[in-house]
């Protein structure tokens, strides 16, 4: 039998925040088709939110969620446990999909059934190398302050050669290159974008060149609070011969940056 423990309930978020964020999870389609996961998560979340997350037990969740009988006993049966299972599994699938930008995220920790309320963190470690799982970033277009068809290639050149060479970092996923074009050309916001592929943060770069000077800036954003995280500046000789030699050249020290970056 699963013993509850205790459970601080204090949180820095306000209760209409995390109510308003239980709302958004039950309407998910995860949950949608399922009537027993809403009532079990909504009733946890509010009992919790009552001060009496000491009266969350198997028979009292029985009870209430699942409606056993007054004469249930936990000891003979493990449905309580069986549906915790579900709804733990349900609610790490959401925030890995269409919850991985909500700034609440809402976990039922292993041998208890209080829900905790905490930030909902993007698994960027002080560390790089030490992930909790994997990142997902996408490379959108470069720009130019210059247009020209020669350019445009140019900058595509370096997006897609870019997140191939991004690919082979472990535990970090990326985007593909021309899906994010293509949602960039729609004007998206940066949020429409990310929740689209599930990233949690994006590189952007813009080139100038001026008298076969380029100059590159290259930045890394967390797409939930717009937070700059990385910054790195490229200058160069450019000219048409040279064009493979740059994008070979930033790429590399761009991903050398990736496998030590800290954030």
């Amino acid at each position: 039998m699963i013993t509850p423990t205790t459970v601080l309930t204090e949180t820095r978020f306000s209760k209409e925040a995390i109510e308003q964020q239980l709302r958004k999870i039950i309407c998910d389609p995860i949950f949608e088709g399922s009537e027993i996961l809403k009532r079990f998560l909504s009733f946890i979340v509010n009992e919790t939110l009552s001060d009496h997350a000491n009266r969350l037990k198997e028979y009292t969740i029985a009870v209430n969620v699942l409606d056993k009988p007054a004469s249930f006993k936990p000891q003979e049966s493990g449905i309580v446990r069986i549906h915790a299972g579900r709804l733990r599994r349900a609610l790490n699938y959401y925030y890995d999909e269409r919850g991985i930008l909500d700034n609440i995220r809402i976990s039922i920790p292993k041998g208890s059934y209080v829900p905790v309320f905490a930030e909902n963190d993007d698994n960027f470690s002080s560390n790089s190398r030490v992930r909790n799982k994997s990142v997902i970033i996408g490379v959108a277009p470069f720009k130019f302050s210059s247009s020209g068809e020669d350019r445009n290639s140019f900058a595509d050149g370096i997006g897609a050669q870019l997140s191939t060479a991004l690919m082979n970092i472990e535990n970090l996923s990326v985007a593909g290159y021309y899906v994010m074009r293509s949602l960039f050309s729609k004007q998206l916001s940066l949020e429409e974008i990310a929740t689209h592929v599930g990233a949690q943060y994006l590189i952007t770069g813009d080139f100038q060149i001026m008298k076969n000077n380029l100059r590159l800036h290259i930045q890394l954003i967390r797409i939930r609070t717009s937070q700059l995280m990385w910054s790195q500046m490229y200058e160069r000789k450019f000219s048409q011969e040279n064009q493979f030699e740059i994008q070979d050249e930033i790429v590399h020290q761009v991903t050398n940056e990736f496998e030590t970056l800290a954030i």
